[in-house]
């Protein structure tokens, strides 16, 4: 049964942990003077709350200007959230995930996702997140425990990236981020759609 109400001090711990990436970096020149520039504010959905947990998630979109295509244009989509459990619960996943959206145009290849596989650490870490193709652009996020990335090679633009704990290490009333990148092509003068979910909750 989804809760009503959370604690202003969770929400407020989930903002400040997502206002750290909100705004860097812009896009990054190579060679030849393509780079990614920014062509969405970055945007963080209402707050959700399931069972136990509150979750936050927030996305930014960027073009490849200057690529040199005639035919394609090439898009990268930033998705990254933060979740904690409460109430003494322990958090079992959290995942954020993308897929397109039907009255979008057609996506019509991968250029390239981050993180390439998946991650886990002993102890809460830094990671890079990041796309070069073409140019070169990335953030830095939190990585605890474990994530779990699923592309689906065959529908490019559908990716999801999941947290979730190491076995008989508990992570109780604690916030855990998710993060990733994805970088599409589509037909020259289309921008993609998609729709963009996140789910979490706790062990019983």
């Amino acid at each position: 049964m989804r809760t009503s109400l959370i604690r202003k001090s969770s929400l407020v711990a989930l903002s400040a942990s997502l206002l750290l990436s909100l705004f860097v970096p812009q896009g990054a020149q190579a060679g030849g003077g393509s780079s990614w520039e920014r062509v969405r504010t970055p945007r963080c959905f209402k707050a959700r709350h399931r069972n136990h947990t509150a979750r936050l998630h927030c996305l930014t979109l960027f073009k490849l200007a200057r690529d040199g295509n005639p035919n394609r244009d090439f898009y990268t989509l930033r998705h990254w959230g933060t979740a904690r459990s409460k109430d003494g619960y322990a958090m079992k996943i959290f995942r954020l995930r993308v897929y397109p959206h039907e009255d979008g145009p057609r996506i019509m290849n991968w250029a390239q996702f981050s993180p390439a596989e998946d991650q886990q650490r002993d102890r809460c870490d830094q990671i890079s997140i990041g796309i070069s193709y073409v140019a070169s652009i990335s953030w830095t996020h939190s990585i605890c425990e474990e994530w779990d990335i699923r592309p689906a090679f065959n529908r490019p633009g559908k990716f999801s990236n999941t947290w979730k704990p190491l076995s008989g290490q508990p992570v109780i009333e604690s916030e855990r981020q998710v993060a990733y990148a994805i970088a599409v092509a589509v037909k020259q003068g289309k921008k993609p759609r998609w729709h963009l979910r996140s789910f979490s909750d706790v062990y019983d």
